[in-house]
């Protein structure tokens, strides 16, 4: 019943502002800007960072100051490193930790104060090779597809690169790589501490980051305890033809696969990371173990089932047989199962024309089954791993070189066990070592031999055939000390190393690998079954995840970002130091190249505590983020129907989620989120519009139209955009809030709607349709509702320590 209300206020609105954009209205707006909405800009001292061009305005407060920040707050500039790029070059990587200027390490430093950041601008800058003065890069040579920055406490706080997983997805803006801060070793999280040690920046980055305004109420703030570090980490394409003496656009070269052509879009395309030949995109069928319902879909024949049967479960032997079968104890299809031996007996099914219990389409036994679990795998060293909980017994067969040393480590990809940052503090793994009749356990280091240690291992069999050893060792499940590697029956799949030798010497290897066992019940039946396709672009997996509705549509339209075999171009395309040209194509002035860097003013106060009579001076800001393409970080807007009026090309996408989903909240401690800041993220110039609405109640909490550049001057580049953000406040009387609207409060459970209209004269990869907000936790009756600390459960409001150095503290 929830999901039909939700269809019909999505339908609704859908169909409203199409009604609405037929009339020319959307087009209107998008020539005009929002002056209709916010008001002109006459009488405004221009005294922020970036003058002139597009005005700072504020979506919802037409009146509010936007030279605020510039007016009430110190400041501090910071730079990145320099960005050095040739046309079609993408720059996309961390700047490292670049310390804050001495006299703000030091001000925050002194009795752990805490600062409140009030907001900050960012312009892309370098030095004029004429005056030598510092002047700003147009969005027409140099385009900032997004940046995050981290402000931390380098202390107690370090910026890291992981891949990533379903958790950070939403976080990587669509790469295969995430950054993110965490603890030193031994230092607890921010959830421990009364204040923050990093906070992380993003809003309004992309194409708009020049003019859109990054700023929060007065009283509102991200707070930082001692901050001293920034981590700049830009993503940048270089755009400029170098023929350009101005801001004012000039098509240059393009890959094959870009579908805007001539400069007929007044940008250059290659912001949207079209895909060239340079990277090779490959794909094929994927499978899976299922439990029987195949939702991938089924295998089409027997040759299909024997093939992804061994692909999917490595063994030492396979067994295959193709039947027709008029029984019902086998599902119709692809099944297999393993034995004690690690022998492989694959069935195809193919009943045809009759009919099937489906009830038995679950686990099937072929026999009563223990509950051994028995895994193989193939490589530099083969290896077969059966666990016995009922025996408490763990059997290891190695087959390796006769005359060389062989060896595998259990429970890492790596020769460290865990990664932190550069470092391995935790060493590498328990392995075991073959040298001919000799076993040894050793605990290794990270990138070495390691030290021997005790025996655990009893040695069941050592046999050379030919060329090979085979050797089966068996031990208890459980390790008998810290440096042996636990056995667990319950795991699903286990990473290893394996390596081999140069001798039966034990030294440096001659060759390695790392491996994935997967674990299967032995003489239980499992259903083989199609997992979808999958690939590879320049051998790093395309990873998009584009969710079903409501909390998205691009799976119904069926969007080409969402398929590899279909995606033309977007993140997944762009790399770092990669250009985006296609190989035939010679890099034009490849003697030119454009210098320059990002500079980002940080507007603060400092913070004051609560005292008698007194509330906190600031509360702090959390960070809300949703993508209206959940899943896909990215989508494409298809060109419209031939024929279809300039005014009629619209393309609307739709997102309904639950505010928990898009902030971290402890929910036995947290009621909800006063919205305090709401901005899109979306590229120039196809973004039109987005709105968000409270979809329970229908309430418009925010629409944004984008204000659109139409000169040829830094600031105002025809073709680009800027976009105003919507802003709350508690309006507590203070002059600073006039204009703004009361803060929303919404619960966690509230169901949010984002609608993205963008222009589809022509066609676009790579757009976005993000929001970046922030908001105050609201704590529920019966916590901790202390205005100040709010931002954190009460059970976390109290004095801990970081390690400073082995066997020293220090209170924060």
């Amino acid at each position: 019943m929830t999901c039909v209300w939700w269809w019909k206020v999505t339908k609704f609105w859908i169909l409203f502002g199409s009604f609405i954009c037929s009339f020319g209205w959307c087009q209107a707006k998008l020539n005009s800007g929002i002056v209709d909405i916010i008001g002109d800009d006459s009488g405004r001292s221009n005294n922020n960072m970036n003058q002139g061009g597009l005005p700072y305005r504020i979506a919802n407060a037409p009146d509010f100051d936007t030279n605020e920040l510039s007016k009430s707050y110190e400041y501090f500039d910071m730079y990145s490193l320099p960005i050095k790029t040739l046309y079609s070059q993408v720059h996309w990587t961390s700047h490292g930790d670049i310390k804050l200027p001495d006299d703000i390490i030091e001000r925050f430093q002194e009795d752990g104060k805490v600062m409140a950041l009030m907001g900050y601008e960012v312009d892309q800058v370098r030095d004029d090779p004429e005056t030598g003065e510092e002047v700003s890069v147009p969005l027409t040579w140099a385009y900032n597809h997004h940046y995050m920055v981290f402000l931390s406490n380098s202390r107690t706080r370090r910026v890291v690169e992981k891949p990533v997983t379903d958790e950070t997805r939403h976080m990587s803006h669509g790469s295969d790589k995430v950054w993110t801060v965490e603890p030193l070793p031994g230092v607890v999280g921010d959830e421990h501490l009364k204040y923050p040690h990093s906070i992380f920046l993003s809003e309004g980055n992309g194409g708009e980051m020049r003019k859109s305004y990054h700023g929060y109420p007065k009283g509102y703030a991200q707070l930082i305890q001692s901050p001293d570090t920034f981590t700049p980490i830009p993503m940048q394409i270089d755009t400029w033809n170098r023929e350009m003496t101005n801001a004012t656009f000039l098509p240059g070269p393009l890959p094959r696969s870009s579908r805007i052509r001539d400069g007929v879009a007044g940008y250059n395309p290659l912001l949207e990371c079209p895909c060239s030949d340079r990277l090779i995109k490959q794909w094929g069928m994927t499978y899976t173990i299922d439990e029987g319902s195949c939702n991938g879909g089924d295998m089409s024949n027997a040759t299909e089932c024997f093939s992804a049967a061994k692909q999917l479960i490595p063994s030492m032997k396979v067994v295959t047989k193709n039947e027709t079968f008029h029984n019902n104890s086998l599902p119709m299809g692809c099944t297999a199962n393993i034995d004690e031996e690690g022998t492989l007996y694959v069935v195809w099914n193919s009943l045809d024309g009759h009919s099937v219990d489906t009830s038995s389409f679950g686990t099937l036994q072929l026999q009563t089954p223990s509950k051994t679990v028995i895994g193989v795998a193939k490589g530099v060293v083969d290896i077969t791993v059966s666990m016995n909980p009922e025996d408490d017994m763990v059997t290891i067969t190695l087959t390796g070189p006769e005359d060389k040393w062989f060896g595998v480590g259990f429970g890492t990809d790596s020769m460290c066990v865990k990664m932190e940052a550069d470092e391995c503090p935790t060493g590498g793994p328990y392995a075991i070592i073959i040298k001919g009749e000799n076993v040894e356990e050793r605990r290794l280091h990270y990138h070495g031999m390691g030290r021997r240690i005790e025996s655990s291992v009893v040695t069941k069999s050592n046999i050379v055939d030919g060329s090979l050893r085979t050797v089966q060792l068996q031990r208890s499940l459980e390790g008998i000390s810290s440096d042996h590697f636990t056995f667990d029956v319950d795991m699903n799949e286990m990473k290893m190393i394996t390596a081999t030798g140069c001798s039966l010497k034990f030294a440096q290897h001659c060759s390695h690998q790392s491996n994935t066992v997967s674990f299967l019940p032995i003489d239980v039946t499992k259903k083989v079954c199609r997992a979808g396709v999958r690939g590879t672009i320049d051998g790093a997996p395309f990873n998009k995840h584009c969710q079903p509705f409501p909390k998205s549509v691009l799976l119904d339209e069926k969007n080409p970002t969402c398929f590899i075999e279909t995606y033309r171009g977007g993140l997944s395309c762009c790399r770092h130091d990669h250009f985006l040209l296609d190989k035939d194509q010679e890099i034009p002035w490849n003697d030119q190249f454009l210098e320059y860097r990002l500079k980002y003013r940080f507007y603060f106060e400092e913070y004051q505590e609560k005292v008698e009579n007194q509330p906190a001076s600031h509360q702090n800001l959390v960070r809300l983020y949703w993508t209206t393409e959940a899943g896909a970080g990215e989508y494409d807007v298809p060109e419209c129907e031939p024929g279809t009026p300039a005014s009629q090309c619209i393309h609307v996408i739709t997102s309904q989620w639950q505010v928990r989903e898009c902030v971290d909240a402890n929910e036995n401690e947290i009621a909800g989120v006063e919205l305090i800041y709401a901005a899109p993220h979306c590229h120039a110039p196809t973004c039109l519009s987005m709105e968000l609405y409270n979809a329970e109640t229908g309430q418009l909490l925010c629409h944004v139209d984008t204000l659109k550049g139409d000169g040829s001057t830094t600031y105002d580049e025809k073709g680009f955009i800027a976009i105003p953000p919507c802003l709350w406040s508690d309006t507590r009387g203070d002059d600073s809030s006039v204009g703004l609207p009361r803060q929303i409060m919404l619960p966690l459970n509230a169901t949010l709607l984002s609608i993205k209209r963008a222009n589809s004269t022509w066609p676009h990869t790579g757009e976005m349709a993000s929001w970046q907000m922030r908001g105050r936790l609201v704590p529920k009756k019966g916590k901790d509702e202390d205005r100040d600390t709010a931002h954190l459960p009460s059970s976390y409001l109290r004095p801990l320590s970081y390690v400073v150095n082995e066997g020293q503290e220090q209170q924060i």
